[in-house]
């Protein structure tokens, strides 16, 4: 009996153990969409997402393509959970893939406001370039 009790006390603390696990919880979130642009310039492509509009601050999370095809798929993903702004711009020149050249370089509007919960995708965050 002190057996088959002791037996049980293992039984039922490996299967806590295993139902516990280290499974971590998300903490951050991950914005998703496609850019879009129909011109014949070509660079490097960069999407960047800002907590504010107009930005006060560096992008809180940022994705550069290089050589894209457009449509181009995007993923920015480590965002802290709030609300962000959404912005591309092509840089033409290579000159500087942050700050683009508004007189060559093909940028987009921002986006709308986006919400973003820990864990959390949001898709469909679509951005258009288009020619100064």
């Amino acid at each position: 009996m002190k057996k088959m009790l002791f037996l049980s006390f293992i039984a039922f603390g490996l299967a806590i153990f295993i139902s516990c696990g280290d499974d971590e919880e998300a903490t951050t979130g991950t914005i998703t969409g496609t850019v879009y642009y129909d011109g014949t310039n070509t660079g490097n492509v960069g999407i960047a997402a800002f907590t504010s509009l107009p930005p006060m601050e560096a992008p809180a999370g940022m994705r550069m393509i290089t050589d894209p095809e457009f449509p181009q798929v995007y993923e920015i993903s480590n965002l802290d959970p709030g609300t962000y702004y959404l912005f591309a711009s092509m840089d033409v020149g290579g000159d500087n893939p942050t700050t683009p050249d508004y007189a060559e370089d093909p940028v987009s509007n921002f986006s709308s406001a986006i919400n973003i919960t820990a864990g959390e995708t949001v898709s469909g965050v679509d951005l258009t370039l288009v020619d100064p």
